[in-house]
């Protein structure tokens, strides 16, 4: 949906709430007494919601306006849905009361909520604007792991000669390396 407005997010967001508001004779129906305040994230982040509780009864509901804008509104939908449902009582872990009004909104409206999800036109373009710039490889079996920024594991395993950190597919100490992927040249050994 390109050009994603906080209008449409906001109707999204309210046809939402009434869907689960109605689950099961009124289940979660003291939602309607909640606050909701929504908002925009602009990082190119795998983050595609959010939901954060700020008292007993407000919460922000956050949604990725680079997703939003990249993909069609039915996944849009199953993002608010699973956000909204982390403000029921219970349902801030996707485990207990979320998973069981995922399940509830899921088999009852035809939502495809889960835990995480992964769409293809999205993170072509998130790729296109946040690119990885560093992989950590194991030279011995070519294992390889990426990162979009110089994280503390990255900087371990350039740096110094530490051994805590192995390969996870072959088990073998001493065998990363790091890579600079902005110009192609490997910053330094884990040895």
């Amino acid at each position: 949906m390109n050009n994603y407005t906080l209008e449409d997010f906001t109707k999204q967001f309210n046809v939402a709430k009434e869907q689960l508001s109605n689950v099961c004779e009124g289940r979660y129906s003291y939602i309607n007494n909640y606050k909701y305040i929504l908002l925009f994230t602009e990082r190119a982040s795998n983050v595609l919601g959010r939901c954060r509780k700020i008292t007993d009864n407000t919460f922000y509901i956050y949604l990725n306006k680079l997703y939003a804008d990249s993909v069609c509104e039915s996944d849009i939908n199953n993002v608010i849905m699973h956000e909204l449902c982390h403000s029921i009582k219970g349902g801030m872990c996707h485990t207990g009361e979320w998973k069981k009004a995922v399940n509830l909104v899921n088999n009852i409206y035809g939502y495809n909520i889960s835990r995480t999800t992964k769409t293809n036109e999205y993170t072509e373009v998130r790729n296109e604007l946040n690119p990885y710039k560093y992989e950590v490889y194991c030279t011995n079996c070519g294992k390889t792991y990426k990162y979009r920024k110089m994280c503390k594991t990255v900087k371990t395993i350039a740096h110094t000669d530490n051994n805590s950190y192995y390969c996870t597919n072959c088990n073998k100490r001493h065998t990363l390396k790091v890579r600079d992927l902005t110009n192609n040249k490997e910053i330094c050994t884990s040895i």
